[in-house]
């Protein structure tokens, strides 16, 4: 039962980094524009 619960914990810890990543990529999408 742990090792479930730790895995499910791995997996949204390593989907909240995936979203973050993305989230990061559209701002420095949205911000080339300026910056050229």
């Amino acid at each position: 039962m742990i090792w479930r619960l730790k895995r499910m914990c791995r997996l949204e810890i390593l989907q909240r980094i995936d979203l973050n990543e993305s989230l990061r990529a559209d701002k420095r999408n949205a911000y080339l524009p300026f910056v050229f």
